[in-house]
């Protein structure tokens, strides 16, 4: 019997674009089930509300049935734990996002976290 995956897409999402949208399309087609987790950072000044984010996330992704969307704060590795969520979904943008997001700090006790760049 396969094993149901579920995956977490976490960002700023502010504005949500394109490329986020892409992404989404991507992971959907491989996960059964996908979080896009819109970050909630009281340090940074988002040009648009957790609320707006959220909605606009919502209304992009209603045509596509295994999508969910949730706001997040603290440690992305405990929201995925929460949500049983075997699998991160990023976008690499440089070579630089892949050395700050493979950080060891963001790993597991066990020393792992599922990676799926796209």
């Amino acid at each position: 019997m396969p094993r149901f995956t579920r995956a977490i897409y976490p960002g700023s999402f502010d504005p949500p674009t394109n490329g986020h949208l892409d992404l989404i399309g991507r992971g959907i087609r491989i996960f059964d089930e996908l979080i896009v987790a819109v970050l909630q950072n009281p340090d940074k000044d988002p040009l648009f509300s957790l609320e707006e984010r959220m909605e606009m996330l919502r209304e992009i992704t209603a045509p596509l049935g295994n999508v969910r969307v949730e706001a997040f704060d603290g440690l992305l590795v405990e929201y995925a734990a929460r949500r049983d969520a075997a699998v991160i979904l990023r976008g690499i943008r440089a070579i630089i996002g892949t050395r700050r997001e493979e950080n060891p700090a963001c790993l597991t006790p066990e020393g792992s976290f599922p990676y799926a760049g796209a």
